[in-house]
């Protein structure tokens, strides 16, 4: 067994001991890692094999790419306590760029529209069905922004009870 791959079974010990719950994927993408620098006859950590191993595959969505260098980044800081050559990749090389769906804004006819359609369903429990009963808490909630604003928001939640619809906020 390599010092890498001795050192990769200390630090996961280590981290459960702690009483870090690991995701698999933690595990098989570490230890793809180590296998990856043992392959180019590496014994520590180096940004650039770093960046290289994490890079794969090509084409990949850069989000995975910086998942994958995110783990390797928090063993081989751990690294540095027991070699002075581990390299830590700096936390800027790969960012990840998130996009945020953008939210569907309600217009007083959707929201009058959703109220006639709840009001159709069958059956006392219906979640809608609830909401049509409540118009004032759900037209509360579902209206459109206030203070200028145009966008409307969902501030709480309707549920149905067997007696009455509840409004919670």
């Amino acid at each position: 067994m390599s010092e890498l791959r001795t050192a990769l079974r200390d630090y996961l010990a280590l981290r459960r001991a702690l009483g870090y719950t690991l995701k698999e994927e933690t595990e098989w993408l570490l230890a793809s890692f180590v296998s990856y620098l043992e392959e180019h006859d590496e014994s520590h950590v180096t940004t650039t094999l770093a960046v290289a191993w994490a890079t794969q595959p090509a084409g990949a969505d850069p989000r995975w790419w910086h998942q994958r260098l995110g783990t390797v980044r928090g063993f081989a800081r751990s690294l540095t306590s027991i070699d002075p050559r581990a390299e830590v990749p700096s936390a800027d090389l790969l960012p990840a760029a998130y996009n945020r769906v953008t939210p569907y804004m309600y217009s007083e006819a959707d929201i009058t529209a959703l109220l006639r359609a709840a009001g159709a369903l069958p059956g006392r429990r219906s979640f809608l069905r609830a909401a049509q009963l409540d118009r004032r808490s759900l037209r509360g909630r579902l209206a459109p922004g206030r203070g200028g604003s145009q966008t409307p928001m969902l501030s709480g939640y309707l549920c149905a009870t067997d007696s009455a619809p509840v409004a919670t906020a």
